[in-house]
């Protein structure tokens, strides 16, 4: 179980410092055009993500399938679900950690800070604060439930 908890609070770290990354890479951006010129950087951020959950559900899966021994499907299963979990997690933080940021860097934008929420995103989907805590609380239950599974 404590490797799980580990993957869990990594994906944490991960959501809080992407947040960050991308609060003054977009605060640098807005800036300067030299710093990424003709390329979306929201490519390069899936990419990098996508990445980053390959390894983490490949590491849940290994430790399901042999920490707590179960049996191939429940391995594949409870990692898929575990990789939703961290799916619904991110929000919360990355985008909460992306206001403080751009709020510590311009005092002027989002006065909320990690409270606020986006007006003029480009980003697929764009949560307010409510919308990414309910998102955050149902994914830890799921993240638990599974723990509790497994």
């Amino acid at each position: 179980m404590i490797f799980l908890i580990i993957n869990y609070l990594i994906n944490i770290l991960f959501a809080s410092f992407e947040g960050v990354r991308e609060g003054a890479f977009f605060f640098e951006d807005m800036n300067s055009s030299k710093i990424y010129p003709g390329k979306s950087a929201h490519k390069l951020f899936v990419y990098l993500r996508s990445c980053f959950w390959t390894l983490s559900t490949l590491f849940a899966f290994v430790v399901i399938k042999y920490v707590f021994n179960a049996d191939i499907e429940n391995s594949i299963i409870y990692s898929g679900l575990i990789l939703l979990s961290e799916f619904l997690i991110f929000p919360f933080f990355h985008d909460g950690f992306y206001y403080l940021e751009r709020n510590r860097l311009d005092k002027t934008t989002y006065p909320k800070r990690f409270l606020d929420s986006s007006t003029t995103s480009t980003a697929l989907m764009e949560l307010s604060f409510m919308e990414r805590l309910m998102v955050f609380v149902g994914g830890t239950i799921l993240y638990i439930v599974i723990c509790l599974f497994v």
